[in-house]
Parts: C-alpha cells; structure tokens; sequence
C-alpha cells in the first residue's frame, strides 16, 4: 500500500501538466477533418440516429463522440479528447 502512495504525486503532475497542454490544444482553430466530424456529430444527433446501425456511409469516428455532445460538452472538445485518448 505505501509503494501505491509513493505513485500519486508523480501522477498527479503528469494529469496536471496534460490539463494544461489539452487547455492549449483547444485554443486551435478546428483543421479540416475536425469540421466534418462535427458536420457528422450534428447530423447524428439531428437525424436520431445513433443507436442506429453504422451503415449508410456513417463514420464509425463519430459514433463515440455523439454521447459526450449530448451530455453537454463542447463538440470540438469532444472530438479532440477523444483524439487525444486514441492516440
């Protein structure tokens, strides 16, 4: 137990220094790619049909970033946060 203790503040600063550098990250304007999986996000989200197969042409990327939307996050920072965890 005390040699899990020992790990905390080193990650602690690695989350706090990741923070910071996301932070940075959003200031970016949106790039090409981006935009069309927003465009994909709100079609999703307008059509209703997320739960709906993945056929027609619809992008298996923006299939995960349409409940962050819906639970009120910013799309960009959706899009973003999950590119961010995938790589």
């Amino acid at each position: 137990m005390t040699a899990d203790r020992g790990h905390i503040v080193p990650v602690a600063a690695l989350l706090l220094l990741g923070s910071f550098a996301f932070l940075h990250l959003t200031a970016l304007p949106p790039y090409e790619d981006e935009g069309s999986q927003l465009r994909w996000i709100w079609r999703i989200i307008e059509a209703g049909e997320w739960l709906q197969p993945l056929g027609d042409g619809k992008p298996l990327e923006a299939w995960p970033m349409v409940p962050l939307v819906r639970l009120g996050f910013h799309p960009l920072t959706a899009v973003r946060a999950l590119h961010v965890l995938a790589g």
